[in-house]
C-alpha cells in the first residue's frame, strides 16, 4: 500500500491552486468562467442593498426617538421589500454557486478521465506505488466532491467580493474614525490570521490523513466484496473481521486528532467573528470622544449616526472575519486539492514521457515480429531477462513457459508497448491494433450491458464495421463451438440487458468469452496469456483446433503440458535473466 504523503496549507497549497486554475476554467467550457461572473454580479447586488439594509436600524432609531409614525412605516414597508429583495439574491447566490460546483466537477474529473485513460496511465497510476499516489480512485471521486463543493460554495462567493467589500468599507470608516479606526480593525485582521495561519496547517495535515485512511478503509471492503466468496472457502472471515476493523481504527485514529485540531480553530473562529461586533463599538469611541465629531447633533441624530457608524465598522470587520472563514475552509480542503492536483500532475508528467523507443513497423514477408537482443526489467529495476532474440513468423505458435515472477507477462507488456524495455529493438509487421491480446484475468465492464455490447468491446454497436446478421451468425457458431449457448439463454437474446454482472459467471466462461470476443476483431496475431487456464483440457483442444483451422499466428503463456503440442516454438524463461529458444518437435499440425 502506498504511504500517503503530508499536506499542509502552506506555500504548496497555493501553488496546486494555480496549477488546477486552467482545468477549472476550461476554455473548451464557458459554463464556469459564465456561472463565476455571474456569482460575483449576484453578490456585488446583495453587498449594495447590505449597505442599505444596515442604514434601516439607525433610520428607524431616529423615527423612534423623534415618535414620527409616519416615517417610522415608511421605513418599515421600505425595510421589509428590501429584505424580501436581499433573500431572493442570497437564494440565488446560493443556487448558482451550486451550479458553479457542477461546472467545476465536470472540468476536473473530465481532465482527470482524459489524462487517467490516455495511454497506459491507468497501469502507472494503479501499480507504481513508487509514485506516492494512494487511492487514485477516490481522489478522482471523493476528493474532486469536497474540493468543488468547499471551492463553489464557501470560497469562491467570499473571495470574489470581499477585497471590493473592503476597499469600501475602509473608505467608509477613515470618514467617520479616522486612520485610528482603520488601524484598530486591520491589527485586528493581521492579528487574527496570523494565529489563524498556525491552527489551519495541522488541520489540513490531519484532513489529508484522514482522507487517505478513508480511501484505505474503501478499498479494503471493495477487495472483501470481490473475493468474498474465496474468504469463506478459506473460512477467513475473523481474520478480515479483525483486519477491518484495524483499518478502522486507523480512521478513527486520525479523526480523533483531527476533532482535538477542529477545537482551537472553531474557538478562534467563533471568538474572531463574535469580539469584531464588539470592537465596533469600541471604534466608535474615537470619533465621539477623541475627535468630537458629533458634538452639535441632536439625541435623535446622533443614536442614527451611532447605529450607522456601527454596521459600517461591524461589516468592515465582518469583511475579514469571512476571509479568516475562507481561510478556514481552505484549510480543510487544502489536503484534498492537493491530493488532486499530485495526481493530475503525475498524469500529465507520465502521458509527456515517450513510451517505447526503438521500435519499427516496416518488416515485411513471413516475419511478423523480430525480437533483437531485448532487455527488460521490472519497474522496480530488477532484470528480468537479458539479450533475448526471437524471430515470430506468420501463422507461428510460440508457447513461452516458465517459472512464476520470471517476466512472462512482462515480455507481452513490452511487445504491447505498455511497458519500455532497457535496450534492444523490437520489428512488427503488423500496427498493434491488429494484435490481439487476451489477458488471463477476463474483464467485463459493468453497467448490465448486453452480450453483443460485452462481444464486441471496446467498439460500441453502433460503431460496429460488419452487419447485424452477418456479426450475430458468426457470434452464434463461436458461441455453439466454444460451449456457451448457456449463457445466452441466461440473458435470453445478444441484445438483452441482463439483470446481473457478467463477473457471476464462471471463471472458466468468462474466459471463453474472453476469446470469441477476440476472435470477432479478426486479428492478425493473437496473444493469450494463461487465458485457458479456467477451462478443461477438453475445451482447451477446441479452442486451439480453431486457431489452427484459421491458420493463426498465436503466442501463448501457460503452464500446461498439453499446450505444447499445439506450438511449434518454445521460450522457456528463468529466473537468473536467462531464456531457452528452440523449435518443438511433438508440434502437431492440424
Amino acid at each position: 500500500m502506498v504511504k500517503s504523503k503530508e499536506f499542509y496549507f502552506d506555500l504548496k497549497f497555493f501553488k496546486s491552486l494555480y496549477f488546477l486554475a486552467p482545468y477549472f476554467y476550461s476554455l473548451s467550457n464557458y459554463y464556469s468562467t459564465f456561472l463565476t461572473i455571474l456569482t460575483l454580479v449576484i453578490s456585488t447586488s446583495s453587498e449594495i442593498l447590505s449597505y442599505y439594509l444596515g442604514l434601516i436600524p439607525g433610520q428607524c432609531y431616529k423615527a423612534l426617538m423623534l415618535k414620527d409614525s409616519t416615517s417610522f412605516f415608511n421605513i418599515l414597508w421600505k425595510g421589509s421589500l428590501m429584505y424580501i429583495g436581499k433573500c431572493c439574491l442570497l437564494g440565488a447566490l446560493t443556487t448558482f454557486a451550486w451550479f458553479l460546483y457542477i461546472a467545476y466537477r465536470n472540468n476536473i474529473t473530465k481532465s482527470l478521465h482524459k489524462s487517467y485513460f490516455k495511454n497506459n496511465t491507468t497501469l502507472k497510476v494503479n501499480f507504481n506505488y513508487e509514485n506516492g499516489i494512494d487511492n487514485p480512485d477516490q481522489r478522482m471521486t471523493q476528493d474532486v466532491d469536497k474540493m468543488c463543493d468547499q471551492l463553489a460554495n464557501s470560497i469562491m462567493p467570499a473571495a470574489l467580493i470581499c477585497p471590493f467589500v473592503i476597499i469600501y468599507y475602509t473608505f467608509k470608516t477613515f470618514q467617520t474614525a479616522g486612520f485610528y479606526g482603520i488601524g484598530a480593525v486591520y491589527l485586528y485582521f493581521i492579528f487574527g490570521t496570523f494565529v489563524n495561519r498556525l491552527l489551519v496547517s495541522p488541520l489540513a495535515k490531519w484532513t489529508n490523513r484522514v482522507e487517505g485512511t478513508e480511501g484505505d478503509l474503501r478499498y479494503k471492503h471493495v477487495t472483501i466484496k470481490n473475493n468474498c466468496e474465496q474468504i469463506n472457502f478459506y473460512r477467513a472471515q475473523n481474520f478480515e473481521l479483525d483486519a477491518t476493523n484495524d483499518y478502522l481504527y486507523k480512521l478513527l485514529k486520525n479523526h480523533y486528532f483531527l476533532c482535538w485540531w477542529r477545537f482551537p480553530n472553531s474557538f478562534w473562529q467563533n471568538f474572531f467573528n463574535y469580539y469584531g461586533g464588539f470592537l465596533s463599538y469600541a471604534i466608535q469611541y474615537i470619533p465621539i470622544f477623541i475627535f468630537g465629531t458629533y458634538n452639535n447633533l441632536t439625541p435623535s441624530e446622533l443614536a442614527e449616526v451611532i447605529s450607522n457608524n456601527a454596521f459600517v465598522y461591524i461589516y468592515l470587520i465582518n469583511s475579514f472575519t469571512r476571509l479568516t472563514d475562507t481561510a478556514y475552509v481552505a484549510g480543510q480542503m487544502a489536503g484534498v486539492l492537493q491530493r488532486v492536483a499530485e495526481l493530475l500532475r503525475y498524469m500529465d508528467e507520465e502521458n509527456k514521457k515517450k513510451l517505447i523507443f526503438d521500435e519499427d513497423d516496416s518488416l515485411n514477408g513471413d516475419n511478423v515480429i523480430i525480437i533483437d537482443n531485448l532487455t527488460f526489467s521490472k519497474p522496480n529495476g530488477k532484470v528480468l531477462i537479458k539479450n533475448l532474440s526471437i524471430n515470430v513468423k506468420e501463422n507461428c505458435r510460440l508457447l513461452i513457459t516458465g517459472c512464476s515472477g520470471t517476466g512472462k507477462t512482462s515480455l507481452l507488456r513490452i511487445i504491447t508497448k505498455i511497458w519500455r524495455q532497457d535496450s534492444g529493438k523490437i520489428y512488427y509487421k503488423y500496427p498493434l491494433e491488429d494484435i490481439c491480446i487476451i489477458p488471463q484475468k477476463p474483464y467485463f465492464p459493468t453497467g448490465q450491458l448486453s452480450l453483443l455490447q460485452q462481444l464486441i468491446f471496446p467498439k460500441k454497436i453502433i460503431d460496429m464495421d460488419k452487419s447485424t446478421s452477418e456479426l450475430e451468425d458468426e457470434i452464434y457458431k463461436l458461441l455453439d463451438l466454444f460451449q456457451l449457448n448457456n449463457v445466452v439463454d441466461q440473458m435470453g437474446s445478444l441484445y438483452d440487458q441482463p439483470q446481473f454482472e457478467y463477473i457471476n459467471l464462471t471463471p472458466g466462461e468468462l474466459q471463453r468469452l474472453s476469446i470469441l470476443r477476440g476472435l470477432l476483431t479478426n486479428p492478425k496475431i493473437i496473444i493469450l496469456d494463461e487465458s485457458t487456464n479456467s477451462v478443461s483440457e477438453e475445451m482447451e483442444e477446441i479452442i486451439y483446433e480453431y486457431f489452427s483451422k484459421k491458420n493463426m499466428t498465436i503466442i501463448s503463456i501457460g503452464h500446461r503440458k498439453t499446450l505444447e503440442k499445439w506450438h511449434n516454438q518454445i521460450l522457456t524463461v528463468y529466473n537468473n535473466e536467462d531464456y531457452v529458444y528452440k523449435f518443438n518437435e511433438e508440434f502437431v499440425d492440424e
